[in-house]
């Protein structure tokens, strides 16, 4: 595994560096997801037969 990452590795097209994101984009990131998971907890409760 560790032979063939190392070969993929090496073209030019599979390695690039990107920026990291910055503390808003981070903080509505999370936001986002917690939005989606309450979301889906409503969605799904109103669906079970117990």
């Amino acid at each position: 595994m560790t032979g063939m990452a190392r070969a993929v590795a090496g073209f030019d097209w599979a390695n690039f560096e990107v920026e990291g994101w910055g503390l808003g984009a981070s903080a509505a990131w999370y936001a986002a997801l917690a939005a989606t998971l309450l979301f889906l907890k409503k969605k799904l409760r109103k669906h079970q037969c117990i």
